[in-house]
């Protein structure tokens, strides 16, 4: 598969493809988590799958655990805000694992916790009121967003500040950001950026082809994610982009409206698409020619009123369905799989991730569900 994520280590995929799909069952559900969805997508790390919710982030063990009600075996918390010491601050991002250090973005600083512990190592004060972008680690240097735009970046040994960026006309960072190791890619409205992520200074920039006309921030600059792949960066807004990470010159671009996510693999890159009709939007995944943006397939059936999420693992493509989280083919789109409708009712952007021979979600129950072969 191609892109850059800093978030997620994946395990093993065996098992995990297009063959052993229909085969797949519940193995076993969490415990409800706390009543406020988490924030953002969950990262795999260390044998747990954490989530920030409210003020902690959870692990929930892969391995270990009741198969009906499984509790939480880690625990980081922020730090109280009052002097009472009753309010905790509201994590505002979802974690991000490098090693043994988990960093997150809460609205009083960038946290980093021992991974396997959960005790705070530092804390870099940053006042951030609405969510952001989950951090994002480059060498030595993590990188985090506060909620109007400007990216610091931090030493991950103590939290000792590097570099700050501002730009001239500074709005929020939409989606999550991407690094190829070298340079940031990011959105804001419907421009793309590309930063050294040593220096902070900014590479170059570029209005998303045919946005031109839209004057800056529009709906949907809110619902873009990167990918990085064999020198290309995939932007999605209005349209969708394939620029070249050296320059940003546009290598190809259709007016695919992005829903969110994008995923590769096999030489296929799925897009999560929102299509106009008379009432509002209407999602959908389209498969594409990663080099071209040629069309391969196009699925429009069993997807939530919001932004499909969608992960790829080998040749099959995972994402949530309006009432189950589902498999499909990722050469023809077919659906292979689907899990069982009582755990259904997804909440727009709901992540399905694969981790070794399981994959996980989090239904409308608010419990995680574990399905495997």
């Amino acid at each position: 598969s191609g892109g850059s994520n800093t978030r997620r280590g994946l395990a093993d995929k065996e098992n995990l493809d297009s063959d052993n799909a229909p085969t797949w069952s519940q193995k076993w559900t969490s415990a409800v988590l706390p009543d406020n969805f988490p924030t953002g997508d969950s990262v795999v790390a260390n044998g747990l799958l954490y989530y920030a919710v409210d003020d902690t982030v959870r692990g929930y063990s892969l391995t270990t655990g009741s198969s009906t009600d499984r509790a939480p075996t880690y625990t980081a918390v922020t730090d109280f805000t009052d002097v009472s010491q009753t309010t905790r601050a509201r994590l505002q991002s979802a974690p991000t694992v490098d090693g043994n250090r988990l960093y997150v973005v809460a609205s009083d600083g960038v946290y980093a916790f021992d991974a396997t512990t959960g005790v705070k190592v530092w804390k870099a004060s940053v006042n951030t009121y609405q969510s952001v972008p989950a951090p994002i680690v480059v060498g030595s240097r993590v990188i985090a967003s506060d909620d109007t735009g400007v990216l610091r970046s931090f030493a991950t040994s103590n939290g000792s500040p590097g570099w700050l960026l501002d730009l001239p006309e500074t709005h929020f960072w939409v989606g999550q950001m991407a690094s190829d190791g070298t340079s940031l890619f990011g959105m804001q409205c419907t421009t793309a950026y590309a930063i050294n992520a040593t220096t902070g200074v900014l590479t170059w920039s570029r209005v998303m082809p045919g946005t031109e006309d839209y004057g800056g921030c529009f709906p949907f600059g809110v619902v873009t994610t990167p990918l990085v792949h064999d020198g290309l960066v995939y932007f999605g807004s209005y349209s969708t982009a394939a620029l070249r990470t050296s320059d940003g010159t546009v290598a190809w671009s259709r007016k695919y409206a992005s829903g969110g996510a994008m995923a590769l693999s096999h030489g296929v890159l799925v897009l999560t698409e929102l299509v106009p009709y008379a009432f509002g939007w209407s999602p959908q995944l389209r498969a594409v020619d990663p080099q071209s943006g040629a069309q391969r397939w196009v699925n429009n059936t069993d997807f939530p009123a919001g932004s499909p999420a969608v992960t790829v693992v080998d040749d099959l493509v995972l994402t949530n369905g309006s009432a189950a989280a589902l498999g499909l083919d990722i050469q023809t789109g077919e659906r292979l799989w689907a899990s069982d409708q009582v755990n259904g009712n997804f909440t727009a952007g709901t992540q399905v991730i694969p981790v070794g021979e399981r994959i996980y979600f989090v239904g409308a129950d608010k419990r995680i569900h574990a399905y495997g072969g």
